[in-house]
């Protein structure tokens, strides 16, 4: 796994040997662990998908559904989306990193 996070980093991804950094991982699929297996970190793994249904059904497939979001200026995508998601936290336009 820390070759594979090596690899595929964008930002961050440095550890003192006790905290690690925030971290963007990108080039990742949805079979990759860091994807799959739940990270208790400031870790994002950047998923591209070809288009907004493949994307909603991914977050979906989804074992924990914490929390989904997703950037719109799409008055019926945002309500679609906020409908659609399976998560505990569902949110448009804002970080999904916390309740705020």
């Amino acid at each position: 796994m820390r070759k594979f996070i090596a690899d595929n980093v964008v930002q961050g991804g440095h550890s003192n040997g006790q905290a690690f950094e925030a971290t963007v991982i990108t080039n990742v699929s949805n079979d990759d662990p860091v994807v799959t297996d739940e990270i208790f970190g400031p870790v994002v793994a950047v998923l591209e998908v070809p288009e907004y249904e493949e994307g909603l059904a991914q977050i979906n497939n989804s074992p924990y559904g914490l929390t989904a979001g997703i950037c719109t200026d799409s008055l019926a995508r945002s309500t679609d989306f906020t409908q659609r998601a399976q998560a505990g936290v569902v949110k448009v336009n804002r970080p999904t990193a916390g309740l705020i």
